[in-house]
């Protein structure tokens, strides 16, 4: 009742403060008043239901912190989104003309590591967002900056409290830096040379607040737009949360490594082994698959058949394993692929798998 009157009382307020800056229109008046006095009611509702929360609720309650954080997260997305002029597809702002890709490619890679992920996720897949948009999302980066050794050391001796000398082992400069993990050499007692996938910290409570953030945003936008709402990525972003939630345990992708090579054996792929005794969810620990990724290889200067016997061996292999009905890797793009000149080929990065069921 309070929030109301209070609402009411601005209307009336804003009405007459526009009828003096010299808004003669009645019908445009009386729209502006409800508008103000409906925004003014709903926020002023708002802030009585978290201030009529016991105060100790407010400071322990994880829930709802974790609720506040995703509301003014979601604002900020919102916010970036509207500043790329995306406004309108997001229910903020008004016309009709189409956001070009390299707009929203431009709002994804403002918005973070777990929306940047999201757009390379809709880039693979032109058959639903066309082919343009999927070239420009194609360029959001693979890598993001990595964290510095203080943060990543705490996490991995946390992690791993009984292997001191693997630790004492470790090259700190990463190999790779992505959205979920940083990727480090080290060498086993037995002279093996590994790499030490590492959890970023933080990284849970981000996915899970950025995810109901992307699931929030694309909802609203499908209600906004028919073809948005055609493209079905309210689902696809669904998914995209599900299976992002899962790559955060790494225990899930040394169970599906183990699969993957059992899946290629006697194929001309190879899967490096992992040592589950030694990962947990943080951190897994895993062979050094030889050669460059794919995506830094000089082709030209290998000989054809060498050139021949990858290709072979990646579209038999995994295609094989796909119809065969055994796992498969999901996610075999340029930097997940391994090779050397010789034309042997290695996968690497298990956190996208399947198994066809039919």
């Amino acid at each position: 009742l309070l929030a109301g009157l209070a609402g009411a009382a601005v209307g009336l307020l804003f009405a007459g403060g526009l009828r003096r800056w010299g808004v003669d229109d009645e019908a445009s008046a009386t729209a502006a008043a409800v508008i103000a006095a409906v925004l003014v009611s709903v926020g002023l509702i708002v802030a009585m239901q978290l201030l009529s929360q016991p105060r100790a609720r407010r400071q322990t309650d994880p829930g709802f912190r974790a609720s506040v954080r995703a509301a003014r997260r979601g604002t900020e997305v919102v916010g970036i989104l509207v500043r790329h002029g995306l406004g309108p597809y997001v229910g903020r702002g008004s016309g009709t003309a189409a956001a070009t890709p390299a707009q929203l490619r431009q709002a994804l890679e403002e918005s973070g590591v777990v929306f940047v992920k999201f757009g390379q996720m809709l880039a693979g897949r032109p058959d639903l967002i066309g082919d343009d948009l999927a070239r420009e999302l194609g360029k959001l980066r693979h890598s993001v900056t990595p964290l510095g050794r203080d943060e990543i050391e705490a996490e991995v001796r946390a992690a791993l409290p009984d292997s001191a000398e693997l630790l004492d082992s470790l090259v700190w400069e990463p190999l790779g830096s992505a959205s979920i993990a940083q990727v480090y050499l080290a060498t086993r007692r037995d002279g093996t040379n590994v790499v030490l996938k590492v959890r970023r910290p933080g990284v849970v409570d981000e996915v899970r607040r950025d995810g109901e953030v992307i699931r929030s945003i694309t909802r609203r936008a499908e209600r906004h737009s028919s073809i948005v709402a055609s493209i079905g990525i309210a689902d696809l972003a669904d998914a995209f949360v599900r299976d992002l939630e899962r790559e955060l345990d790494f225990r899930s992708e040394a169970r599906d490594a183990i699969d993957l090579s059992a899946s290629f054996e006697g194929s001309m792929i190879a899967v490096p082994h992992v040592y589950a005794d030694e990962s947990n969810e943080r951190v897994l620990v895993m062979d050094r698959a030889a050669g460059v990724p794919l995506s830094d290889a000089v082709l030209d200067d290998w000989p054809e058949p060498s050139r021949r016997a990858a290709a072979a061996a990646l579209l038999v292999g995994n295609v094989g394993a796909m119809l065969a009905g055994d796992r498969f890797h999901a996610d075999p793009h340029p930097g997940n692929v391994m090779v050397d000149s010789d034309g042997s080929v290695a996968l690497i990065d298990f956190g996208a798998t399947g198994v066809l069921q039919h």
